[in-house]
């Protein structure tokens, strides 16, 4: 009983050893991926400036210009698959590596779960290579769209605002500059990196939920491979320090589904839920059958009975408006938590 239980204490200490290592890992991974961009950003804007005259991109630019913007998010799509790989492999390791704060042999290294990482299917059908690639491919788009977009504007606008002049009527605020260099710079700059929802943020928003994936795997796998005997009993759905909103994260850190306490899950269970969504900051923990107390036997009934103890904001703000409405008036089960708005409007609401 005391060696399972020092065992229980040092892969406590390790599993907070490897929340500060993720962090790093997290800040590194995303810092090169900043860089990435950063450095696309300047290539794209040294080639604006090499292609102008008198610092003005016109339409008949346009067309190296794409082809420009295909060459450069091209080479970006390749070196964020070799910054991404070496993160989840990174990860992963940290997540088994728990093990050898307890003096125990590393059995599951993390191979599997980054092999599980590259091959899960999500609700959406996708694997994360899918994933990557449609990552690429909007990018590209988005950045061809707009730059094209502002080029043919700001030359029709140029070219009229110059046939007013010679004709010698008032041009108002004098010529425009819409297909300047600048303002075609400002506007790569705000697509890649600036603006809300860029392209940077895009990108890391997978980065961070694949890790996060990779590193919860390879953990769950190392504690299971302990095998019977152990005292775990569970994995603990933690909320991170960064939770500020209320969402469903809130209900499996909340919720005591399965006599374990509130919050903890059999393996099965938590290899399902997380992450619970993308952009995670939550994480898991170890649970051992010394840390259980009686009132850890206390089951609720499923989710919707612990949403039913919750505030109605809290409910919005888990649910949504509507589902917190149908949740209060009765119309949902514990199943239709997950459904899609649009199943459940024709179901609930014809």
């Amino acid at each position: 009983m005391a060696e399972t239980y020092q065992r229980g204490a040092a892969i406590r200490r390790g599993t907070a050893e490897a929340l500060k290592a993720m962090k790093q890992l997290n800040l590194d991974q995303l810092w090169e991926l900043n860089l990435l961009y950063q450095s696309a950003r300047d290539r794209l804007v040294k080639r604006y400036v090499a292609m102008a005259s008198d610092q003005q991109l016109r339409v008949q630019h346009l067309d190296s210009i794409l082809g420009l913007i295909k060459e450069v998010m091209s080479s970006v799509g390749t070196d964020q698959r070799q910054i991404i790989t070496q993160g989840i492999t990174q990860a992963a390791g940290i997540g088994a590596g728990v093990l050898q704060h307890a003096q125990l042999p590393l059995i599951a290294d993390g191979t599997q779960a980054v092999r599980a990482v590259w091959h899960l299917k999500q609700a959406d059908g996708l694997q994360l290579s899918d994933r990557l690639w449609r990552l690429d491919l909007d990018a590209t788009r988005i950045l061809r769209d707009e730059i094209s977009l502002a080029l043919v504007q700001g030359d029709n606008a140029l070219t009229a605002a110059r046939e007013f002049a010679a004709a010698g009527l008032p041009v108002q605020g004098g010529l425009p500059h819409a297909a300047s260099v600048e303002k075609l710079s400002t506007l790569t700059s705000s697509i890649l990196l600036n603006r809300e929802g860029n392209l940077l943020d895009n990108a890391q928003r997978v980065f961070r939920t694949e890790m996060a994936r990779a590193q919860t795997l390879a953990y769950i796998d190392a504690m299971e491979s302990m095998g019977e005997g152990s005292g775990l009993v569970g994995y603990r759905f933690r909320l991170g320090a960064n939770h500020k909103r209320t969402d469903i994260c809130d209900v499996h850190a909340g919720a005591n589904l399965y006599g374990l306490g509130r919050g903890v899950y059999p393996a099965a269970v938590i290899r399902r839920l997380y992450p619970a969504h993308p952009n995670t900051t939550s994480y898991i923990q170890a649970v051992f059958e010394d840390e259980l107390s009686p009132d850890d036997k206390q089951t609720d009934q499923n989710r919707v009975a612990w949403l039913l103890q919750q505030s109605a904001a809290d409910q919005d703000a888990i649910l949504g408006k509507q589902k917190g409405a149908w949740l209060r008036e009765g119309k949902l089960t514990d199943a239709m938590l997950n459904t899609p708005m649009r199943v459940l409007e024709k179901r609930l609401d014809p």
